[in-house]
């Protein structure tokens, strides 16, 4: 992790020099190892304390707002001055979640609802179909955004979405949640010989983590996840030339990242051999 944060030049990877680090250990203590303003980017799907088993995650805190602070606290100090950080929570806790993040310091962006699409079981009340996102900036610094995404006009035109702007808005309706079954899309990390089970139940889909990543960093930027589940957000910066880091508390999930993190590098070495044979084919000519 040193020698990652060695240098602050990680802008413009033409040469594909990403890093991609991982660690099995609670982030509030692998946080502390990273230097202070390093970081463009910070994406945290932290538990929502609903009482729900997450291997050895305590998912039921009375302490939840004082732990999120804390966690917080963290990612703003290792923010470079305009960074940019994506908050994720459940409608529930979306208020409370925001007093913290003030106080830590953030200035909020953006309030960004995910629908999911898929409702959850609910009695007596509203079944709930969406997530919810806060889009922070930590303030003193120049902020990057890129708004070249487009919907494509018939995506825009299934799911209701008018008007010119093809970008899109805080309402996220073309992402769908990931599922298991027969459905299953092609990400989606299954349980050995269970298709019916996800290793992770609330697997985020590697499109909406890849939106944020792409709105708010360049390629050869750090992004950093304090609660790297199943490794999503490690997937989407591999693939996209992202230097990455983050933390997973869980020890049963070790297995599946570190087979993920074999199989980016070994993507990125052959593009970095493509990309060397693309130089030397143009000098040849």
């Amino acid at each position: 992790m040193t020698d990652m944060l060695k240098s602050k030049k990680r802008k413009g990877s033409g040469n594909m020099g990403i890093t991609i680090e991982f660690y099995i250990e609670d982030c509030l203590k692998g946080l502390d190892r990273i230097k202070p303003n390093t970081v463009d980017m910070v994406f945290a799907d932290p538990p929502y304390n609903l009482d729900k088993k997450y291997y050895s995650v305590n998912d039921n805190r009375s302490d939840y707002f004082e732990w999120i602070e804390k966690w917080m606290k963290k990612c703003y100090r290792i923010l470079r001055p305009g960074g940019a950080a994506y908050f994720m929570n459940a409608p529930k806790n979306f208020g409370r979640q925001e007093a913290v993040i003030k106080s830590v310091g953030f200035e909020i962006s953006s309030y960004i609802i995910w629908m999911r699409r898929n409702p959850a079981p609910a009695k007596n009340t509203f079944p709930n179909i969406h997530s919810d996102i806060h889009y922070c900036i930590k303030p003193g610094g120049k902020r990057y955004f890129d708004d070249s995404e487009s919907i494509s006009y018939e995506l825009r035109r299934r799911d209701g979405i008018v008007g010119k702007n093809h970008r899109p808005y805080d309402v996220w309706i073309d992402i769908p949640k990931l599922v298991p079954g027969f459905m299953a899309q092609p990400e989606v990390i299954l349980k050995p010989g269970k298709k019916k089970a996800m290793v992770l139940p609330n697997q985020l889909p590697e499109k909406l983590v890849w939106r944020c990543v792409r709105a708010s960093t360049k390629e050869g930027d750090l992004v950093v996840d304090p609660f790297l589940g199943v490794g999503t957000t490690m997937r989407v910066c591999g693939k996209h030339n992202r230097n990455f880091i983050g933390f997973e508390i869980n020890e049963e999930y070790r297995q599946y990242l570190e087979e993920q993190k074999i199989s980016l590098l070994k993507s990125i070495e052959e593009k970095k051999l493509t990309q060397s044979k693309l130089q030397l084919s143009s000098v040849a000519k």
